[in-house]
């Protein structure tokens, strides 16, 4: 747990320092990109248990699909890149109400589990 934090801090911070210049040809693949990865993160919160090989090898093939239809859009003068931002898009946000469902029912289970802990015997008699 410690490493993984570590890891993240220091990825953000080194990525908060570089400046990547790119070509603006490549700006709608890179968008593309990030919205998979995002999709990605919120899959795998949702998930209790996982398999990496096989979340690595959904997240490729998302990608090398989405690419290409983004890549025959280009080719044939139609902006199917859009489909894929849409699809994505709402992939994240049905993952994203999942896992926040999932936080508010752990929250919930818990309060009451705290609730149930604290009642008193005198108070069953009455």
């Amino acid at each position: 747990m410690f490493y993984s934090i570590l890891g993240l801090i220091l990825g953000l911070l080194i990525g908060l320092n570089l400046t990547i210049t790119y070509s603006t040809v490549f700006t709608l693949y890179i968008t593309i990109s990030i919205l998979i990865f995002l999709n990605g993160i919120f899959r795998v919160m949702n998930k209790k248990e996982m398999v990496v090989h096989k979340e690595v090898l959904l997240l490729g093939f998302e990608i090398l699909i989405s690419s290409l239809i983004a890549f025959l859009g280009e080719i044939l003068g139609i902006s199917l890149y859009l489909a894929v931002i849409l699809a994505f898009g709402i992939k994240i946000f049905e993952n994203s109400t999942i896992f926040i469902k999932n936080i508010i029912k752990y929250w919930i289970d818990k309060k009451e589990k705290y609730v149930i802990l604290n009642l008193k015997w005198e108070n069953f008699g009455r």
